[in-house]
């Protein structure tokens, strides 16, 4: 019986490197989602080269489903906010504020309203 290491390979990929990208990034970062990130200069671009977070060899998945498209945006006030926090679950929307792009968790605590931008459950 041989012993055999597997190297587990990380699903990565690449984007063109934007504050909003960036901010994103972190806030899906800290919400466990990917694992970590790394900023590539290719032919006088800048990107960021995203690592997917693994858990026992599986990706960590999660339902991600873009609301605002550039036909139409979805506003939302803070009292619909809460009413949409209680009936959600565990689902996370990401919200574009006069803050930046936050989560909804963060705009109730800031007692904000803003912009749906997507929405995903872990």
């Amino acid at each position: 019986m041989f012993n055999l290491h597997i190297a587990a390979k990380r699903l990565t990929f690449e984007l063109i490197f934007t504050k909003k990208i960036f901010n994103l990034v972190n806030i899906l970062i800290r919400l466990g989602l990917f694992f970590n990130y790394y900023l590539l200069k290719k032919k006088n671009r800048i990107y960021i080269k995203i690592l997917i977070r693994y858990y026992n060899l599986n990706r960590v998945g999660f339902n991600f489903k873009t609301i605002t498209k550039p036909s139409i945006s979805y506003s939302i006030s803070l009292s619909a906010l809460n009413l949409l926090s209680k009936r959600t679950g565990r689902s996370v929307y990401l919200m574009s504020t006069q803050y930046g792009i936050i989560t909804h968790h963060e705009a109730l605590k800031k007692q904000i309203g803003g912009i749906v931008i997507a929405s995903f459950s872990i």
